[in-house]
């Protein structure tokens, strides 16, 4: 039996939090290929959950997920995720902000292949 035929939807709560927990735990040790689906399961389910998660919490794990890409070689996914969350931390602290800052220094880093 499954979460949804035993009654647990995907956004659920409890189901988000163990997802959540488990992809940054996984990314913690350096295991990308554990960690990417859990990432990806949440960051998928948990604006639709209700109440709805933190999209700050969403937007950090996003930043997660292309760390793993990056550590798992896929360099190319790893960009491309980074530069889909560039505007949203210029959104939530600014353009100038230091976040923005780093996440512009990482993007080159990557371009540069280093």
């Amino acid at each position: 039996m499954d979460a949804i035929t035993a009654g647990i939807c995907p956004n659920d709560a409890y189901v988000l939090d163990c997802a959540y927990h488990a992809g940054h735990a996984y990314a913690e040790i350096g295991k990308p290929d554990k960690a990417l689906p859990q990432l990806r399961f949440y960051v998928l389910n948990a604006l639709s959950s209700v109440p709805q998660k933190e999209p700050e919490e969403v937007l950090e794990t996003r930043f997660v997920i292309a760390q793993m890409l990056a550590a798992a070689a896929r360099t190319d996914e790893a960009l491309t995720e980074l530069e889909a969350i560039r505007p949203l931390l210029a959104d939530a602290f600014g353009p100038e902000s230091t976040q923005v800052r780093n996440l512009n220094r990482q993007i080159e880093r990557m371009r540069e292949g280093g």
